[in-house]
């Protein structure tokens, strides 16, 4: 997912999005994270980041929308509908699209695996090379983020 994040970065997708919209570059969130000197404040963040958001977020949209919907509807419809709401729910344009393609790739590894803890250790991991690179610019991507 940071590898397609660079190539969409590359293309000039966030550029454009930012520039036609007027959407700031990056979720507030992450603006705090990268300005803030306030270790507490740092390490609430890191842990809701790493480990409670992902936790969170896997058992409501792989857990409990995503099979519900593919009861109704089938599994690409309840997989691209997760998908784009997994990327609305985090509140900012920019990442929009990578999120919801990470939200698809999620769906996959659930069906895949069939265990809901698969998208969530995926989830964990994922956020926490996310904010390893946005505390640590360039140690993961040589771009940061």
């Amino acid at each position: 997912m940071l590898a397609i994040h660079f190539l969409l970065d590359k293309a000039g997708l966030f550029q454009w999005i930012e520039h036609a919209t007027n959407a700031p570059a990056e979720q507030s969130i992450v603006s705090v994270l990268r300005h803030s000197s306030d270790i507490p404040l740092i390490t609430v963040i890191c842990f809701s980041a790493a480990i409670a958001a992902p936790l969170v977020e896997e058992l409501i949209f792989r857990g409990y929308l995503y099979p519900i919907m593919k009861k109704y509807t089938g599994v690409w419809f309840a997989l691209i509908t997760t998908s784009l709401l997994f990327g609305i729910i985090h509140v900012s344009l920019v990442p929009f699209i990578p999120l919801a393609i990470f939200g698809a790739v999620l769906v996959l590894l659930y069906e895949y695996t069939g265990s809901i803890w698969t998208p969530i250790i995926a989830h964990c991991i994922f956020n926490t090379a996310t904010l390893i690179n946005i505390l640590y610019p360039g140690i993961l991507l040589p771009y940061g983020t």
